[in-house]
């Protein structure tokens, strides 16, 4: 099958669009220095909570989350919302984002830590981890929770786009006179 110039040219950009699409879903890294500390602190934390040291996991928490459950109710907590799930077989880094509080109020800066995670019992969820700067200056953990994956609106538009090019694609090859290889009938006689 011998392709033309702009049969070639076509399948450039549709390989280039491909190419963008796929790696604008990828996961970034931690942007700063302070977020990749946080980041680590989190994934030490839930280190803990997957081997199912709950009461180590309460200990190891910022000052925020202990003022706010004892250590019992937090196992308890812990028991019921992760033990189901089954064990952990993989977590991804989505994002983290700061989040501000008005001064005054009794709750810190805290960066708000997204994971992909997949547990034996449930293959897609986000753990949320909120971690806190404690009055000793360290990031420790204020909040978690875990939710379904759902997917995002990005996610959804880039599949979509990604569906729009190909079908755009597919009909102009089925269609020659669609392309501007042709000319159609537009050649200047």
């Amino acid at each position: 099958m011998k392709l033309s110039c702009d049969a070639v040219g076509k399948y450039i950009v549709f390989a280039s669009l491909l190419t963008i699409i796929l790696f604008a879903g990828v996961a970034k890294a931690a942007d700063t220095d302070q977020e990749r500390t946080c980041v680590l602190a989190a994934e030490k934390w839930l280190a803990l909570v997957d081997a199912g040291s709950f009461m180590d996991s309460w200990e190891a928490s910022a000052e925020a989350l202990k003022a706010r459950i004892n250590q019992l109710s937090w196992v308890q907590k812990l028991r019921s919302e992760r033990e189901p799930n089954g064990i952990c077989i993989s977590r991804r880094f989505i994002a983290a984002r700061y989040r501000d509080y008005p001064p005054g109020s009794d709750k810190d800066e805290r960066l708000i830590i997204r994971f992909n995670t997949s547990f034996q019992n449930k293959k897609f969820a986000v753990e949320r981890v909120a971690v806190a700067h404690d009055k000793d200056g360290q990031w420790r953990v204020a909040a978690y929770r875990i939710t379904p994956n759902l997917p995002n609106l990005q996610d959804v538009l880039i599949a979509l786009l990604l569906l729009v090019v190909v079908i755009g694609l597919w009909l102009i090859e089925l269609n020659p006179r669609m392309g501007p290889a042709t000319g159609g009938d537009f050649e200047g006689k």
